[in-house]
Formats: structure tokens, C-alpha cells, sequence
């Protein structure tokens, strides 16, 4: 008898499930969700239920209780909950499920105005599951909310623990060498040259952070060398003649780890660096190498401009007859 009511109970409960599925395609996101919570009541760590009930909370502007369900999911997946056999395809839906607990808590929390923490968990979510389509597209869609104090942050940070020392090497950081001792910049003021650094930039800068996130990763030593050396740079210009040996170095790193496609901003980068030192010829060669890869960036083609007036009189000539191939 009591087998016999289990199973009635179980069908009537799956029923409901199926009701709410047809009430969410339907756009009855009331009726989805009071599907959803009448299963959840008798399994409220079915991770499928939680989630479709976080979606349909979210449908009906109900961030809080989209945020409960995701996460409460989010907990039964960390905890093993969702049974695995370890097999690739298991994995996979395990990793599916994952990142889906993460978008939802992502739109939940930027549904409540909390874009920080929604950032967070969009990057945990492709972390997760790298690529996924959805997942980009919704970061896309919030990344204007990285502003200018939170890029400083997040790359202040990325830097320092990227020269932090290596356990295998201590004259080695993690993914940069450390810096040179005699001009070392304390965090606040490396991120507060940072900030200098991104002013202005944002937009690029964003989009370096959302396409190495879409490969569940940050960015690496090419964009890490690139802040690093422009924040020597502003040291070294007021006043800290030291630091340009720093900046020259990591300038230098900046092109050479560039991907095989090239990042305009690496020879931007180097190229400032030249011109602070005074060797115009080569600082031109180096932008112009920039101009190439980017020929709409205002900012380049302005900086072209600066350095061919720079430039001899015969060296001007030579460019505007041979190209950069004549210097």
C-alpha cells in the first residue's frame, strides 16, 4: 500500500513538473513557478526543479527568490549532490548544470542592483563551462558594469599575485618576474597607476577581460605586462626616474608574449616607452605596428601624428616616400 501511494505520488508530482515546463514555454510564469514549488516541496534538493523555478522567479521580476533557488542549487552541486559516474559525459552535464546555477545567480544578483558580485559569478560560470553561449552573451550584455574603479581592482590584483613569488623559484613570480626592488610599487599606489593607465581605455580593457573569460580563464602576461608597463611608466614620469627600466622591461614582454594575431596595444605600450626615452625612430616603427593592427583607434593614429613631428626632417621625408621601411 504504501509503495503504491509513493509511486501515485511520484506521478502526480512529475506531472506537475511537466505542467510547469508547459506553463514556462507558454509564458504562465505564475503557474510555472507554482508548479515548481509544489515539486520542490517534496524534493527540495532536486537541482532540475530548483533552477527551473529560479528562471521562472526571474521571469516574474522575484530576483530574491531567484537567488535563493540558485544558489541552494548551487550548494547541492557543490556538495555532490548531483550523482556523477565520473564519466566524460557526466562530467559534462555536471559541468552544464554548474554553469546554468551560475548564470541564474548572476541575473539574480544583477537583478537586485549587486553588478559586482553578478560579475563574479558570471566568470565562475564560464569557468565552469568555457564558451558557453548564453553565458557570453549575458556577460556582454553587463560588462559596461566594470567600471574604472573595479577594472583597477581586478587588474591591480591580477598583477600582484602574477609577480608573486613562484614556489618553485623565488627569483621568479607566478607569470611575471618581479619587479625590480629599487622602484616597487606598493598595491596602492600599483593600482592607483593602473587606474591612470585604464582612464579612457575602459572599453578596450573590458574587452580583453570578457574574451579571456569566455575561455574560462583571465588575462594572461601579454595584457598583465602591458598595465604593469604603462604603470611604471606614469611612476617614472613623476619624478621616479628609476622606474623606466621596470616599464622598458615589461614593454618589451608585452610584444614578445602578444598571440600570433598581434595586440595593437602591446606596441602601443612599447612605443610610449621609446618616446618617453627620446628614440622617436623607433617608437614610430612601434606604433605604426599598432596603426596596422587597429587603423581606427583615434588614440594610435594621434600618436602617429605626435611622433612623425617628433621625427628629423629628413626622417619625416623617408617616411612619407618609403614607408616605415625606409627608417
Amino acid at each position: 500500500m504504501t509503495n503504491s501511494i509513493c509511486t501515485e505520488t511520484c506521478r502526480s508530482l512529475e506531472d506537475e513538473k511537466w505542467k510547469g515546463d508547459a506553463a514556462f514555454r507558454s509564458g504562465n510564469y505564475e503557474r510555472a513557478f507554482e508548479a515548481y514549488s509544489a515539486v520542490a516541496g517534496h524534493f527540495p534538493e532536486n537541482i532540475n526543479v530548483l533552477l527551473n523555478r529560479s528562471i521562472a522567479a526571474l521571469r516574474l521580476g522575484r530576483a530574491a527568490v531567484a537567488l535563493e533557488d540558485a544558489r541552494s542549487a548551487l550548494v547541492l552541486l557543490s556538495a555532490g549532490s548531483y550523482n556523477s559516474s565520473g564519466s566524460p559525459e557526466e562530467e559534462n552535464e555536471v559541468s552544464g548544470k554548474l554553469a546554468k546555477a551560475y548564470y541564474r545567480e548572476a541575473s539574480a544578483l544583477a537583478g537586485l542592483g549587486r553588478h559586482d558580485e553578478a560579475l563574479a559569478s558570471y566568470k565562475s560560470g564560464l569557468r565552469a563551462k568555457p564558451g558557453e553561449k548564453a553565458l557570453c552573451k549575458a556577460l556582454e550584455g553587463i560588462s559596461h558594469r566594470m567600471k574604472l574603479d573595479w577594472l583597477s581592482r581586478y587588474f591591480a590584483e591580477l598583477v600582484t599575485d602574477a609577480q608573486s613569488p613562484n614556489r618553485l623559484s623565488s627569483r621568479d613570480g607566478k607569470l611575471l618576474k618581479p619587479p625590480i626592488d629599487k622602484c616597487c610599487l606598493c598595491y596602492q599606489d600599483l593600482q592607483s597607476r593602473i587606474r591612470e593607465a585604464l582612464l579612457g581605455r575602459e572599453t578596450e580593457f573590458r574587452r580583453y577581460v570578457c574574451t579571456s573569460w569566455f575561455r574560462g580563464k583571465d588575462p594572461g602576461r601579454c595584457i598583465l605586462s602591458i598595465l604593469r608597463a604603462y604603470a611604471y611608466l606614469l611612476h617614472a614620469k613623476c619624478g621616479r626616474e628609476e622606474a623606466i627600466e621596470q616599464s622598458v622591461r615589461d614593454a618589451r614582454a608585452a610584444v614578445a608574449y602578444m598571440p600570433s594575431k598581434g595586440i595593437a596595444r602591446a606596441y602601443a605600450v612599447h612605443a610610449a616607452v621609446l618616446e618617453y626615452m627620446g628614440d622617436y625612430t623607433a617608437a614610430m616603427v612601434e606604433i605604426m605596428e599598432g596603426v596596422t593592427l587597429d587603423p581606427e583607434s583615434e588614440e594610435l593614429n594621434h600618436e602617429a601624428m605626435t611622433l612623425k613631428s617628433k621625427l628629423t626632417d629628413q626622417q619625416r621625408q623617408v617616411v612619407e616616400k618609403e614607408g616605415l621601411v625606409g627608417l
